[in-house]
């Protein structure tokens, strides 16, 4: 079963919902009950297979100084 990202159209609260096949109608807003709820397109975050560093502490390659490709402080020796 699927879980979907919701925001209510009348008081802005975003929600996530487990949803059922048989599952028909949309959801109601967990905070004002309302019905009027719109599903929300979210990002589904990856996995990489590439190479990985014992340097910096997410085990990947920083992208720039400062910042690790995995969001991350990055741990650049020199």
């Amino acid at each position: 079963m699927p879980i979907y990202e919701y925001r209510c159209k009348e008081c802005d609260t975003q929600f996530e919902e487990l949803v059922t096949s048989q599952q028909q109608k949309k959801p109601a807003c967990p905070a004002c009950s309302s019905q009027e709820t719109v599903k929300v397109l979210s990002v589904i975050g990856g996995i990489s297979m590439g190479s990985s560093s014992s340097a910096t502490p997410c085990g990947s390659e920083c992208a720039n100084a400062g910042a690790c490709s995995a969001g991350g402080t990055c741990c650049q020796a020199g």
